[in-house]
């Protein structure tokens, strides 16, 4: 089987008894000539050689089951969304199946599991799956559904499989289709969604597997549900309560933090220190776990309302310090904030800082120096003065 309609081209090996050929890919140049392309292992191929030619059996069995659970997925989005749903692309390998289909939405995770268990059921059932020639017009009219895009020739190949619940007979899935299936549905084993997510506007894209693949998926999620019931000591049935508990308390104790981080603000924010040095306002607070655009923020208001005034904040946490010192403009010709964020920076272990001549910050990794450095710069800035 040449790669087409979405479905993987077949791999195996070309051989005689003077050679051995891998074949790694199937491709159908101009219609009418199959290209096996893969490596040469050993021996030499002539022109006119006989040769046997074994289709990796394992691989294509798992491809058509991956094929027809793709038929039965395109049935069973068009029963739950509507009839607007169409193919817009497809992969199908040994390996998963992924589907594109034109729809607007999300579709909602209620219909997702429905989805599912509609093709297991489809599944379980075994019917067989038929094959049929007939002309085009004819499968259409019998309610085959044909891809938008697709090139057919006047004769189609028509597959059908499954069973509708109600009584009419009428096959679950019909379709226009010349690739490989499985004899029965019972074949497929196991149908198992992985991802339904947005592609492009107007369209989605939905991941599964089948078969051993699909019991794998389904095992490792076992496992991983049970380890995390481990971990969160409760029962595996009880593990999303205890983790939307986990969420709530978390919220809890940040409101918590953030309500503590306001007392602490408003203190130091109530215990601005100032300092009068001739006819000059220096304005000085240590804060904590404040970044520099928080420090700027309460900076700016004092600078506005004020002349002749300097400010400098300073905010420590365990590990490291951030400063900004703010210069009012009537000052600025004889002093300025990037001299002052360069004098104190390397008293709080930083490596300079920089700014504007108004307003300037710095860091450092000597938060214990914090009172140290307001000592040293209010001296300096007296000598400036």
């Amino acid at each position: 089987y040449a790669e087409a309609g979405g479905q993987v081209g077949d791999t195996g090996i070309i051989s005689n008894k003077n050679f051995t050929f891998k074949v790694e890919d199937t491709q159908l140049t101009q219609k009418v000539i199959y290209e096996h392309r893969g490596t040469l292992i050993k021996g030499k191929i002539n022109i006119g050689d006989l040769a046997e030619m074994q289709v990796d059996l394992n691989k294509r069995k798992k491809t058509a089951a991956n094929h027809s659970a793709t038929h039965l997925l395109h049935s069973a989005l068009r029963k739950k969304l509507g009839n607007h749903v169409s193919q817009k692309g497809s992969l199908v390998s040994d390996e998963k199946i992924r589907f594109d289909i034109s729809h607007d939405n999300k579709i909602d995770q209620d219909i997702l599991l429905q989805i599912e268990k509609d093709i297991n059921e489809q599944i379980l059932l075994c019917s067989p799956v038929r094959y049929s020639i007939l002309k085009k017009e004819v499968a259409v009219k019998k309610g085959a559904m044909a891809i938008f895009g697709e090139k057919y020739e006047d004769n189609v190949r028509v597959i059908e499989m499954g069973e509708t619940k109600d009584n009419t007979f009428l096959p679950y899935s019909i379709e226009l289709c010349g690739g490989i299936h499985v004899k029965n549905t019972g074949e497929i084993g196991l149908f198992k969604l992985l991802s339904e997510g947005s592609l492009a506007s107007g369209i989605r894209r939905l991941e599964a597997v089948t078969g051993i693949n699909a019991l794998k998926i389904t095992q490792k999620n076992q496992i991983n549900l049970q380890l995390l019931a481990q971990a969160l000591k409760t029962g595996p049935y009880s593990v999303l309560d205890k983790v939307y508990n986990l969420i709530k308390d978390k919220k809890d104790l940040e409101k918590k933090l953030k309500h503590l981080n306001t007392k602490v603000t408003d203190t130091a924010q109530n215990n601005l220190q100032k300092v009068i040095y001739k006819d000059y306002t220096i304005i000085h607070t240590i804060f904590r776990d404040k970044d520099s655009k928080s420090l700027k923020a309460k900076s700016d208001p004092l600078l506005q309302k004020q002349n002749k005034t300097i400010v400098i904040f300073i905010s420590k946490t365990e590990h490291k310090v951030t400063s900004v010192i703010g210069v009012t403009e009537d000052i600025l010709g004889f002093i300025n904030a990037v001299d002052l964020i360069r004098f104190i920076s390397p008293i709080l272990g930083g490596k300079g800082g920089g700014g504007k001549p108004h307003l300037a910050q710095g860091g450092g990794t000597l938060p214990l120096k914090s009172e140290d450095a307001i000592d040293k710069i209010l001296t300096y800035i007296k000598k400036k003065l």
